[in-house]
């Protein structure tokens, strides 16, 4: 998620403005059953949530490599 948040951060760079708001819960239904659905208690429900494997990441992280260098 980290990798999302910094690339939106860096594309909200960009925007003169733009505006970031909260959707109801009413008007989002699909996020609402996905919500209520991990919150389940019990275990007999039939937790099903379909997952789709990605073939290559949808961001790019940038690998970082630490060197440390001890000199005489």
């Amino acid at each position: 998620m980290s990798a999302y948040l910094l690339a939106a951060h860096q594309l909200l760079k960009k925007f003169q403005a733009y505006e970031i708001r909260q959707i109801p819960r009413s008007e989002n239904s699909h996020t609402d059953a996905l919500s209520r659905l991990a919150s389940a208690i019990n275990d007999k429900i039939g937790r099903k949530v379909p997952v789709k494997i990605l073939s290559q990441p949808s961001t790019t992280a940038v690998e970082v490599c630490t060197v440390r260098y001890e000199g005489t």
